[in-house]
C-alpha cells in the first residue's frame, strides 16, 4: 500500500496527536503488526512524543512505532562519532571572556554590568548562526560601509569570534550537534535508502537544520511530511506576498509558504490528512480571513460578506475583557471551576507566566491544584530566592531589610531544633532595627541588641550571625570559582543555623524538587566554572540570577487531572475539552521581539539570518491552532500593573472583521461572544462581594483623665494642637510607630548626621581661618561623621553632596552668628514644669549662644520644611517652648537667662533664617495660651480629635491606619467616643 501524497497538513482545532495516530493505525491496518513496529515517526518535541505513544496504546495498537524527537535522532543513525555536545554554560563562560575584553577596549559599546547579558545575546546569535547554517565568514562579509560606527565595531570583534567559532567546530554545541546528527542521518540514507516508513509531523519547520531534515525525509521513497495547523482555506493571490518575509514573516502560515517553495510543492496540493476533522470549519475560514497580511486585508470587504454561518463560526468562542489583571485571573480561575465540576477537561494557555501563577493562587481557594507544565521558574522557588539573596549581598554589608529577608527565609537556620527561637530573635532584632533606624546593621548594633536580649541562646545566634557580617570585604575581579565557593558557603552557614544537629550538614538547602534543582545548577556551573573570566561580585550576581531564570521546577504536588495549564508550545501537542487563550495584548501574546545587540535588522536580511519577527509568526501560528478548538475562552485585561493595555493584533483584527460584518451576522456573533464572556462577570462580582459594614466615623476618643499624659516633649505639643489622636495613640494606647527597613531619605537619621556635624564644626571654629580653610574643616568633618552615620555608600555620597551644597552659605551665616554672641551649649536637655497643672514638658536646644549683653539666642537646625511666622504663632511652638524652658532656668547647666532672639536655621542651600515671631505674640503671651491649651486636654469633656488642624489634607500622620483614615473624611463630624 502506498500513499497518494507524501506531504500533508492537518487543519487548525484537529487533536494532532489522537489523528496523527489513528490515521497511521488506519493507513498500516491491512499490514501484519510487525510492520507498523517498523516505522520510524520524528516528531518536534518530547512532549508530543508521550502524548504519541499514549495515544497509540490508548487506540489498542499491540505494536507500536518507534518515535523520535527532531533534537535526537541517535537511534535512527546507529552508531554516530560525533562527541557529545558540552554544556551550554561552558561556551557561555568562554565567550564572557571575549565579550569582557571587547568592554575593556572599547567602554562605550556598553557598560560592564551588561557583560552577562551581552554573552547571552551573542550565544544564541551564534546557535542561530550554527541553526541557520550561515557560516561566520558570510557575517565578515557583510557591507557595513552605510551603516554606523557601532556595526562596524561589531563586525571587527565577529573576527574574533569566527577564530572561536573554528575552533569551536571540534566540540559542537547543541545546535552544532543536532546540524551534524541531521546531515549524518540524511548522507546515510543516500547511500542505504531506508526500507520503512519514515513520518515527520508536527514541525513547522522554523529552524534551518528542522527544514534540512524535512527536505530529506520528504526526499525520501518512503517518507511522509504531516504539516501541523495547515490553512487549507488560503488563496492563491495571498501566497506570492507570504513568501516575502519582510512582508509575510509575522504570518502564521509563512513557514509552511517557505517549506513548501524549498521542496518544490504547490499549497494547494498538500494532501488533508485522512482522519480527525476541524470542529468548526467556518471558524477556521473567519480566522484565516482576519489574519491575512496587511496588504490583503481589503479582502475583508469583499469576502467578508460571503462568509457563512457566522454564528456557528463564533458559538464556541467567549470573550472577556477584564479591567485588571487580578479580575482577568479571577474570571479564568471560575470558568477551570465550572469545568471541573463538570467533568471537563480545561486548560488555560498563555505565555504570561505572572498571570498562570495568579490563576493558579485563585484556584487554590476551592483546593484545585493545576497541572501547570511550565512548573515554577527556580528563581522564585525557595531555595532560588535564598541564594539570590545571599549573592546579592556579596562584596558588601547586607541592609537592614536584606538580612531580615533572608533570616525570614524558611531555609535559613532550617537545621536547628530552635527554628522557633530563631524566628522569634529575628522578630525583636527587625523591631530593633526600626526603632532605632539602623539601615547598615553592624556587629555592634547586634552586641547592642544583645544587652537587651541576654539569654543564652541569644549569645550563640548573635554570635552566629556576627561572624556572618564579618565576612563582607571587598574581593575586586575574582575567578568563577571562588565566588560560588564563597556563595554556597555563606549559603550554607546560614540554612544550618548557630545550633545544628549535626557537624556536617546544609539545613534545608538541598532538599526537596527545587533543592535538588539548586543542588544540579550549582553542580553545572562549577564543572565549567574554570572556563570564565575573573569577573566581579555584581557580575558574578547578575549572571547568577540569568542562569536562574533559565530554569524550572515541576511541582510534585498531585494536581487535577482535568485542569491543566500549558505554554503555547505544550498547546500544539494536547488535545482539550475547553482552552481558554489569555494574556492576548501586545506585548505578551505576541511579546515583543528581544533587541539584539549584535546585529540590526538590515544585517540579518543580508546575512540569511531570521528576522526579529520570526518569534511573531511562530506566536500567530499557535494562536491560529488554538482558535479552531471545539470551545474557545478569549481573554485580557484592560490594564496592567503600570498603564493601559493594547489588544493582541490577532484579537483586534477578528473584533473588527466581527463588528463590520453586519450583513451577515458578525456583528451580532461578536455581542454574543462578549455576552458568554460577560456572564462570568456577574457571578466574579456575587463571588467577590463583601458584608456592609457600618463605615467607621472620625475618631475622638475621650479617656479618663488618669491614663492622660502629663509629660510631652517640645516638639508633641505640636502635634497636641493639629493631631491630638496622635499624643492619644502613642501616650495612652502606647502604640509606637516603627520606621520603615531600608527608609532611604530616613529624615531621622540624616537630621541626627547633619546636626552632629554643625555640633563639631562649631565647637571648634575658628575665628582666624579664612573662608577656604573654614569649607576644608567641614567638608572634613562631614566625612568622618557621615562615614560613621552609614555604611551605605549610596547615602554617604547623597548626604556629603547636601552638606557641600550649603556649606558656603552656612559659614557665611556663621560668621555673622559668631560676631553676635559666643556659642555655649549644643544639643542641651531641658525641661520646664508647669506647677499649678502639674505637667512637664521637655526638649532640646540644637544649639543656644550667650551674647555680650548676658541676652541668649536659641538656634534649632532645621533640614526639613520652615513653618512660616504665621505657622508659628498658631501650631508650631517650638521656638517658643524652648525660650520659656530657658527664661525658667529649665536647661542643664544654664541659668535663667533673657531670650533675645530665636532662630530656625535651613540645612538647605540659599535660604534664609527664620526667627520667632515676638511682635505677633510675645512668649509671656505663649505661656498664657499654653496653660490654657494643657488645661482644655487636662478636662474630662475634651477629646482627642483625629486629624484636628494638619496643615494639608494629604500630609501624612503615623497613625491614620489605627484611626482608618480615608474611609472617613476631616470634613466629617466626630464620634465622641467616652472611654
Amino acid at each position: 500500500m502506498v500513499l497518494e501524497k507524501k506531504i500533508f497538513g492537518m487543519p487548525c482545532g484537529v487533536d494532532f496527536p489522537r489523528s496523527l495516530a489513528s490515521g497511521i493505525l488506519k493507513f498500516f491496518s491491512a499490514h501484519p503488526p510487525e510492520v507498523l513496529a517498523r516505522v520510524n515517526i520524528v516528531v518536534n518535541t518530547k512532549r508530543m512524543r508521550l502524548r504519541l505513544l499514549e495515544e497509540f496504546v490508548s487506540l489498542g495498537s499491540i505494536l507500536i512505532p518507534n518515535v523520535h524527537v527532531v533534537s535526537d535522532l541517535s537511534e535512527l543513525i546507529g552508531t554516530f562519532k560525533d562527541p557529545n555536545p558540552k554544556s551550554h554554560l561552558q561556551y557561555r563562560f568562554e565567550l564572557m571572556g571575549l565579550v569582557q575584553k571587547l568592554i575593556e577596549q572599547q567602554p562605550d559599546l556598553a557598560s560592564k554590568s551588561a557583560l552577562y547579558d551581552l554573552t547571552d545575546n551573542l550565544a544564541k546569535l551564534i546557535d542561530e548562526l550554527q541553526g541557520e547554517n550561515v557560516a561566520p565568514s558570510i557575517i565578515k562579509k557583510l557591507n557595513v560601509e552605510d551603516q554606523s560606527g557601532h556595526w562596524q565595531r561589531i563586525l571587527h570583534f565577529v573576527d574574533i569570534v569566527t577564530t572561536y567559532l573554528e575552533k569551536r567546530n571540534l566540540e559542537p554545541d547543541s545546535e552544532g550537534f543536532q546540524r551534524n546528527q541531521v546531515r549524518a542521518l540524511l548522507k546515510g540514507w543516500e547511500e542505504f535508502p531506508p526500507e520503512n516508513y519514515i513520518f515527520i509531523a508536527g514541525s513547522t519547520g522554523s529552524r534551518g537544520t528542522t527544514l534540512e531534515l524535512i527536505k530529506g525525509i520528504y526526499g525520501l521513497n518512503k517518507g511522509v511530511v504531516v504539516l501541523p495547523g495547515f490553512d487549507f482555506h488560503m488563496p492563491e493571490t495571498v501566497l506570492g506576498s507570504i513568501s516575502d518575509p519582510l512582508i509575510g514573516e509575522d504570518h502564521p502560515q509563512y513557514r509552511f509558504v517557505k517549506m513548501l517553495k524549498g521542496l518544490n510543492v504547490k499549497y494547494k496540493d498538500v494532501g488533508i490528512w485522512p482522519t480527525g476533522s476541524p470542529p468548526s470549519i467556518p471558524r477556521n475560514k473567519l480566522i484565516s480571513l482576519a489574519l491575512r497580511p496587511a496588504p490583503f486585508t481589503d479582502s475583508w470587504m469583499s469576502e467578508g460578506p460571503k462568509l457563512e454561518c457566522l454564528d456557528r463560526a463564533c458559538e464556541g468562542l467567549s470573550l472577556f475583557e477584564a479591567e485588571n489583571q487580578r479580575e482577568e485571573a479571577l474570571a479564568i480561575a471560575m470558568v477551570l471551576r465550572k469545568a471541573a465540576d463538570l467533568n471537563k477537561r480545561a486548560a488555560l494557555v498563555t505565555p504570561d507566566r505572572r498571570l498562570a501563577r495568579q490563576v493558579t493562587a485563585e484556584l487554590l481557594r476551592w483546593g484545585i491544584i493545576p497541572d501547570d507544565s511550565a512548573g515554577l521558574s527556580f528563581h522564585l522557588t525557595l531555595p532560588g530566592r535564598f541564594l539570590r539573596k545571599v549573592s546579592a549581598i556579596f562584596n558588601r554589608s547586607p541592609t537592614a531589610s536584606e538580612l531580615i529577608a533572608i533570616l525570614k527565609n524558611p531555609i535559613c537556620h532550617s537545621d536547628d531544633v530552635n527554628r522557633g527561637k530563631h524566628l522569634r530573635l529575628v522578630t525583636k532584632l527587625e523591631t530593633f532595627l526600626r526603632k532605632n533606624t539602623i539601615i547598615d546593621p553592624t556587629v555592634d548594633h547586634l552586641n547592642k541588641f544583645l544587652k537587651e536580649n541576654n539569654q543564652e541562646f541569644s549569645q550563640k545566634w548573635v554570635k552566629w550571625l556576627s561572624i556572618f557580617l564579618g565576612k563582607f570585604q571587598n574581593e575586586g575581579q575574582q575567578e568563577l570559582g571562588y565566588w560560588l565557593c564563597e556563595h554556597i558557603s555563606n549559603a550554607e552557614y546560614l540554612a544550618v543555623g548557630c545550633d545544628p544537629l549535626e557537624e556536617k550538614t546544609s539545613g534545608s538547602l538541598w532538599q526537596n524538587d527545587a533543592g535538588e534543582m539548586a543542588k544540579k545548577i550549582v553542580d553545572n556551573i562549577f564543572a565549567v566554572a574554570s572556563s570564565a573570566p575573573s569577573i566581579s561580585s555584581s557580575d558574578y550576581n547578575k549572571m547568577l540570577n540569568t542562569i536562574f531564570s533559565s530554569y524550572e521546577v515541576r511541582n510534585s504536588h498531585i494536581s487535577h487531572d482535568n485542569i491543566l495549564i500549558w505554554g503555547t508550545l505544550e498547546a500544539r501537542a494536547n488535545g482539550t475539552d475547553l482552552l481558554i487563550l489569555s494574556g492576548l495584548n501586545e506585548g505578551i501574546w505576541p511579546a515583543q521581539p528581544e533587541p539584539d545587540q549584535w546585529m540590526n535588522r538590515k544585517m540579518r536580511i543580508d546575512a540569511g539570518l531570521l528576522l526579529p519577527e520570526r518569534r511573531i509568526g511562530l506566536s500567530a501560528h499557535d494562536f491560529q491552532q488554538a482558535m479552531g478548538a471545539n470551545e474557545v475562552w478569549i481573554t485580557r485585561s484592560k490594564r496592567n500593573s503600570e498603564s493601559e493595555t493594547t489588544p493582541s493584533r490577532w484579537l483586534n483584527r477578528l473584533i473588527n472583521l466581527l463588528a463590520g460584518l453586519n450583513s451577515n451576522g458578525g456583528k451580532l456573533a461578536l455581542e454574543n461572544m462578549r455576552s458568554r464572556g460577560s456572564q462570568h462577570l456577574l457571578l466574579l462580582n456575587e463571588l467577590e462581594k463583601t458584608k456592609k459594614i457600618k463605615k467607621p466615623s472620625r475618631p475622638e476618643p475621650i479617656p479618663p483623665l488618669k491614663v492622660r499624659p502629663k509629660k510631652l516633649s517640645v516638639t508633641e505639643i505640636k502635634t497636641l494642637i493639629r493631631d491630638p489622636y496622635s499624643i492619644y495613640a502613642r501616650h495612652i494606647l502606647k502604640i509606637e510607630p516603627l520606621e520603615r527597613l531600608d527608609k532611604f531619605s530616613s529624615y531621622a537619621l540624616r537630621g541626627i548626621v547633619y546636626h552632629s556635624i554643625f555640633e563639631q564644626f562649631v565647637m571648634n571654629w575658628n575665628s582666624d581661618a579664612d573662608l577656604k580653610s573654614h569649607q576644608e574643616n567641614l567638608e572634613k568633618i562631614a566625612s568622618d561623621v557621615i562615614k560613621v552615620g552609614t555604611s551605605n555608600k549610596i547615602l554617604q555620597n547623597f548626604w556629603r553632596k547636601g552638606i557641600n551644597d550649603i556649606s558656603l552659605s552656612f559659614i557665611k551665616d556663621e560668621i555673622e552668628r559668631q560676631q553676635e554672641a559666643t556659642p555655649s551649649a549644643f544639643e542641651r536637655s531641658g525641661k520646664l514644669y508647669i506647677r499649678g497643672l502639674n505637667f512637664e514638658i521637655s526638649g532640646k536646644a540644637d544649639r543656644i549662644d550667650l551674647n555680650k549683653n548676658g541676652g541668649a539666642i536659641i538656634y534649632d537646625y532645621k533640614s526639613g520644611t520652615l513653618p512660616s511666622l504665621k505657622q508659628q504663632v498658631a501650631y508650631d511652638k517650638q521656638l517658643y517652648l524652648l525660650s520659656l524652658i530657658l527664661q525658667n532656668g529649665g536647661f542643664e547647666g544654664i541659668s535663667s537667662t533673657k531670650v533675645d532672639a530665636a532662630f530656625f536655621v535651613p540645612i538647605k542651600p540659599n535660604l534664609k533664617k527664620i526667627h520667632i515671631p515676638v511682635d505677633l505674640e510675645s512668649v509671656e503671651e505663649f505661656e498664657v495660651k499654653l496653660g490654657e491649651l494643657l488645661s482644655a486636654y487636662l478636662m474630662l469633656s475634651t477629646g482627642f480629635k483625629a486629624r484636628r488642624a494638619l496643615f494639608l489634607k494629604q500630609d501624612y500622620s503615623p497613625y491614620d491606619q489605627i484611626s482608618r483614615y480615608g474611609e472617613w473624611d476631616t470634613s466629617d463630624k466626630c464620634e465622641i467616643e467616652i472611654l
